[in-house]
């Protein structure tokens, strides 16, 4: 019986005495724990230890990741990034579920750096979360967090004081993952009549498509072909225009993340006549985020990068936007996405 791999990264030195916990915690699922003092990982003799537990991440099918006072050991041939940075990395890139998991007095310092982030004192701070031996690496694990904050989508962080905290949170966030998942099972089992229906439909509509088109070649003139031929031709281009607007991410980004319907980002996206109309439109500076800052998430942003909406504009041969106001660049951490926007529907 195949069971879930869950891959625990993290400082060891650290952070032990929780990994060894995360292991029985694990166990307790009918998972399997994979931590590289237990032997989980396959150390290929072609590859490094690093490289060998960064393949092992792929493997797994979620990943918890502890953030502690420890900055870890390097990776070649980038000095300022970590194994567990790498690790994390890894899970992004294979879209694994992501849990993770940062010490309470490791956030609390995290805010003083966030304080001082435009100012060089942040760099003479002797933060008291961090190790002594680990104070010249305090930047990097302010700004590994930030970059955590920051991901468009999986960007969850739970402080944690003792295991106890860190059990709760997984028990409760592994519960509504597989309540989600049993969910999908059954929209999917409710929609397969209807999908069905559908296809008996396309099915239909082809049949009766292809006999008038016979019919309209054996008894009217070459005129008639042609319009059939022109018809086809004006179809095939709007479906690949559709495709090809489909697989920008930003769309993705809005219709699966916030609700929103294709047919609506098209329109809004046709008659604006900035990028500043779309933010307005959507609502994204509502709340506890200041217009400005906004924007610059949204100029910096991952799958809400402007360029992204430049290329749906060119696809539907509309000319370039650009900002009305352009905003500043980001002075503090970005958002990780704009506020709750609600439902919306064609």
């Amino acid at each position: 019986m195949a069971v879930p791999k869950v891959f625990v990264s993290s400082t060891c030195f650290d952070l032990s005495e929780i990994r060894t916990q995360l292991k029985d915690f694990i166990r307790s699922f009918g998972f399997i724990p994979v931590l590289s003092e237990y032997g989980n990982v396959f150390y290929n003799p072609d590859l490094n230890t690093a490289d060998s537990c960064l393949n092992e991440v792929e493997n797994c099918q979620l990943f918890i990741l502890a953030i502690g006072g420890r900055f870890g050991s390097k990776i070649e041939p980038d000095k300022n990034k970590s194994v567990t940075n790498a690790e994390y990395e890894a899970a992004v890139l294979a879209k694994i579920p992501i849990f993770t998991l940062i010490k309470s007095d490791v956030l609390s310092d995290h805010r003083v750096y966030e304080k001082n982030q435009n100012s060089e004192i942040k760099k003479s701070i002797a933060y008291p979360s961090i190790d002594d031996n680990c104070q010249e690496h305090a930047i990097d694990i302010f700004e590994f967090i930030d970059k955590i904050y920051t991901s468009p989508t999986n960007n969850a962080c739970e402080g944690f004081n003792k295991f106890s905290d860190i059990e709760s949170y997984l028990r409760k966030q592994w519960a509504a993952f597989f309540n989600n998942l049993l969910m999908k099972r059954k929209n999917e089992q409710s929609l397969q009549p209807i999908s069905m229906q559908i296809n008996e439909l396309e099915a239909a509509n082809q049949t009766l498509k292809n006999y008038l088109e016979e019919l309209i070649r054996n008894t009217l003139n070459t005129d008639a072909q042609k319009i059939i031929s022109n018809e086809k031709e004006r179809n095939l281009k709007e479906s690949e225009r559709i495709t090809k607007i489909r697989a920008v991410p930003f769309i993705n980004f809005l219709t699966n993340q916030y609700n929103f319907s294709y047919d609506l980002v098209i329109q809004l996206i046709q008659k604006a006549q900035y990028f500043d109309d779309i933010i307005a439109t959507l609502g994204v500076f509502s709340g506890d985020f200041e217009f400005n800052r906004t924007k610059s998430w949204w100029l910096n942003g991952g799958s809400s990068n402007p360029e992204q909406i430049n290329i749906i504009r060119n696809t539907l041969e509309l000319h370039s936007l650009s900002w009305k106001t352009p905003p500043p660049p980001p002075s503090m951490p970005l958002p990780a996405a704009p506020p709750q926007l609600g439902n919306a529907s064609s």
